[in-house]
């Protein structure tokens, strides 16, 4: 009877080990249904999304990922009231939105990271050579009137721009005072302007070499603007996420100081979530970008992609990505 009882008990245990097991894996292959916030339609975010995508329809065969254009500051909004379940943005704007700080007017607290996707847009203004200005200490010592082309206000670019600018204590307003302007538009605007003559700088950001600076510099004599140390220092520890980093001589050959390097900061681009999104699920999504290391690394704009540090200095995480970076060991 002891005995019968005991394989009883043994068969039992096995039938649940072996429930539990497959269980475990029919969660883990569970097909996602995602809709996936990216940039402008043919953008670099807008393509980064795609290999992403391609990413956990591969490791989750039958997945329903949902891609439409977006912008790295709408995005954190979108995502946020449930519009979309994940997207891309800059890090930068994610406490501000967390906040309800410029850009947002609203805070938007049901948005989490997940972590740095690899890609690193660099802050960057350019003056025409004729300009006569060297330096940021030249527009504000001589209260020269920059005719600046930019972004929309709806852009991460605009607002790197803008924070060269305030660092040296340069706003809009002040630059209208001196009888300087700031005017919005698409790349194609800005190379318009330059050769009409509307404008005499550029600000903004974005990855190397960026579209408007290289077309800029093929008809027009500019030089970039260099960030030196002290404010630079300034800008990594207001911002988050911001790099101190170097344009390397020979990213703008045509430019006036284009064999030099051009010290300024750059931002990283991350992978947000709505944060009521299941702990699971992020999990999953998590594991799956990162165990696809080498394909993320060969997207556009994503070289950079290290998983030991992409969940670092990035604001607060969702709990399914932190899971996984500590079971990997890299966060504690």
């Amino acid at each position: 009877m002891m005995k019968k009882t005991i394989r009883r008990i043994a068969i039992f245990a096995s039938v649940m080990v072996l429930g539990s097991m497959l269980s475990g894996t029919s969660i883990a292959a569970e097909p996602l249904k995602l809709k996936f916030t990216t940039g402008a339609a043919g953008g670099i975010f807008f393509i980064q999304a795609g290999v992403i995508s391609e990413i956990l329809k591969k490791e989750y065969p039958g997945s329903e990922i949902n891609a439409f254009p977006g912008g790295a500051i709408g995005n954190l909004g979108v995502v946020s009231k449930g519009i979309s379940d994940i997207g891309l943005t800059h890090i930068n704007m994610y406490p501000l939105a967390l906040k309800g700080e410029a850009p947002f007017k609203n805070k938007y607290d049901n948005v989490a990271a997940i972590m740095k996707h690899g890609y690193y847009s660099y802050a960057q203004l350019l003056v025409t050579e004729d300009s006569g200005i060297k330096s940021f200490e030249d527009i504000k010592t001589k209260k020269i009137p920059l005719k600046i082309a930019t972004t929309s206000r709806a852009g991460a670019s605009y607002w790197m721009g803008v924070w060269l600018l305030e660092e040296y204590g340069i706003s809009t307003d002040t630059l209208k005072s001196w009888g300087g302007d700031v005017v919005h538009g698409s790349m194609n605007d800005h190379v318009n302007w330059f050769r009409d003559g509307q404008v005499n700088a550029w600000a903004g950001g974005g990855h190397l070499p960026s579209n408007a600076p290289l077309q800029i510099s093929q008809f027009t004599k500019v030089r970039l603007l260099n960030v030196d140390k002290s404010h630079l220092d300034n800008l990594t520890a207001r911002i988050l996420g911001a790099q101190a980093r170097t344009i390397p001589a020979g990213t703008y050959p045509k430019m006036a100081n284009g064999s030099q390097d051009v010290h300024t900061f750059s931002d990283p681009g991350g992978i947000i979530v709505r944060k009521d999104m299941p702990e699971d699920v992020v999990y999953r999504i998590t594991k799956a970008l990162v165990e696809n290391e080498k394909t993320i690394r060969e997207g556009a704009g994503m070289e950079e992609f290290d998983p030991k540090t992409a969940w670092q200095n990035i604001g607060p995480l969702h709990p399914g990505a932190a899971k996984y970076f500590k079971e990997r060991g890299w966060m504690k």
